[in-house]
């Protein structure tokens, strides 16, 4: 049948995450999460009820809830391994936000709701038997179907009414009120007249539930029931359907006998071929498949399996450095500036056409840099964008252009699946808005001294943007010839062309 995804405590951290978001107020949520074992993270990171919320709603308008729930997910399993199950709901969680990303949506309340929704449609085996409620089997088909349940209740009479109000469709004056004790209600002139409307629906409910339960089987449909009591006399399903087919509800002295299984048994009507299961053609039933052995050598044979070779282009720059150097904090400065300018970079669509020091201030409070990483951070864009190449770099060329930021992207390459992201790329199309030509630019944020070390760390990246523009190629139908390779260098403010490095790809 079908099952939701919140049955678990890793989806339910992860949705306190994304209501927190857009909720900072909410303080169920926010507990919540500070009782997870995500509460380590928060600390680690510096990360309060006071910032938490823009970060996270940065994040999503960035990357969409697929990326949110696999980033968060990786710190929370971290964190706390997960068993079996949990990691099966994040999965799930993960595949329901790479459905909600597909409509472009960005609203947190919306992906709540969607979740809410969200239901999983685990179908039965084969050959089964299914035990479900009425309202499950509706729309359903089974060749046989088997009623146990007909006379669990009255179908004439619905249960009492907690609250009962009028109906003023008429224009009658409108009232409410909570229903009294039925003997009191039913010797009310206009309570009465209420619980008989009530009534009449439920019993209508009722009939419709029971046409949806009869209707279900294609071979045999079994209806099982016991005598009633002596002094019964509630209608039920059972003496509705006892009355119909043999003229008595009650069916006390309608008793005929069929021999099952070597034990007589008893039954009231019987319709149609008993033994229509006999006469199944077995046409089209598989033969079990016979299992078979492998040869002795199997496990020394070539596999005829394609393997892809899986490649982040980001990963293969090859660089010397002192061992030394992976123990210093100084290197991990690097680093960590190194991210916040791409970020800062991320956030700015043409110079010239965005207030940069706004784009400063709202990087500022949503980023979970140090104060220290985020000075030099905002040093190095300010120098950047100073500088005449990688001003004109990153302005609007003319002409009709598409502006790609932070593009993640997956393709298979012969027998390599390549996994990226493009900094920027900047598409140029036609009249009919089909792509001609594109650039990518990638940022790159090196300590840079002179024009040699420019060029000899700019051949570095060939083999890395190399394999982004044969990706682009192939994602824009573009010949390999019209895509540009540029690394714009953060640090001395350089513009380094590929096309003009010598080099082999």
């Amino acid at each position: 049948g079908m099952a939701t995804i919140k049955n678990s405590p890793v989806v339910a951290v992860l949705l306190s995450l994304i209501k927190f978001a857009a909720h900072p107020g909410d303080t169920f949520a926010w507990r919540h999460l500070q009782m997870s074992p995500l509460s380590g993270y928060f600390k680690k990171k510096q990360q309060s009820r006071g910032n938490l919320s823009l970060q996270l709603l940065a994040e999503i308008q960035r990357s969409g809830f697929q990326r949110l729930i696999n980033n968060w997910g990786k710190r929370l399993e971290k964190a706390q391994a997960l068993d079996d199950f949990g990691n099966k709901r994040l999965n799930d969680l993960v595949d329901a936000a790479v459905e909600f990303d597909g409509q472009g949506n960005r609203d947190c309340n919306a992906f709540l709701r969607f979740i809410d929704s969200y239901k999983l449609n685990e179908p039965p085996a084969n050959n089964a038997v299914r035990v479900m409620t009425i309202h499950q089997s509706k729309g359903l088909g089974f060749d046989i179907v088997i009623a146990p349940e007909l006379q669990d209740r009255s179908i004439i009479k619905g249960n009492h009414p907690d609250i009962i109000m009028t109906d003023n469709s008429k224009n009658k004056e409108p009232w409410v009120l909570e229903m009294p004790r039925k003997i009191i209600a039913q010797n009310d002139p206009v309570l009465a007249e209420e619980l008989r409307k009530y009534d009449e629906k439920a019993c209508f409910e009722s009939l419709c539930v029971l046409y949806v339960a009869l209707t279900r089987a294609k071979q045999g449909l079994y209806m099982v029931t016991s005598y009633p009591g002596p002094s019964s006399s509630m209608i039920t399903s059972a003496s509705l359907i006892k009355n119909q087919l043999t003229g008595d509800p009650m069916a006390k002295d309608i008793d005929k006998k069929i021999e099952i299984n070597g034990e007589e048994c008893s039954y009231l009507y019987e319709k149609g071929e008993r033994n229509w299961y006999r006469q199944i053609s077995s046409e089209g039933v598989k033969e079990p498949v016979k299992e078979r052995m492998l040869p002795v050598d199997y496990g020394q044979r070539t596999s005829l399996r394609k393997h892809l070779i899986r490649v982040s282009p980001s990963e293969l720059e090859e660089t010397k450095s002192s061992a030394g150097l992976l123990f210093s904090a100084l290197a991990n400065d690097s680093l960590e500036i190194g991210t916040a300018v791409h970020e800062l970079f991320s956030g700015l669509s043409w110079a010239g056409e965005v207030d940069e020091e706004k784009l400063i201030r709202e990087w500022r409070e949503t980023s979970s840099a140090g104060e220290q990483v985020k000075q030099k951070a905002v040093e190095q864009f300010r120098q950047a964008l100073s500088s005449e190449e990688l001003y004109r770099a990153l302005s609007r060329p003319p002409g009709d252009v598409t502006l790609w930021r932070e593009k993640h992207f997956e393709v298979v390459l012969g027998e390599r699946w390549v996994t990226g992201v493009f900094d920027r790329v900047v598409i140029t199309r036609d009249a009919a808005g089909k792509a001609q030509e594109a650039t990518i630019l990638d940022f790159k944020s090196n300590d840079i001294s002179d024009n040699a070390s420019l060029v000899n760390i700019a051949e570095r990246y060939r083999l890395q943007l190399s394999l982004y523009g044969k990706a682009l190629s192939r994602m824009l139908r573009v010949d390999i010839s019209r895509i540009g390779l540029c690394l714009l260098f953060t640090q001395p403010g350089r513009v380094v062309d590929l096309a003009g490095v010598k080099g082999e790809d």
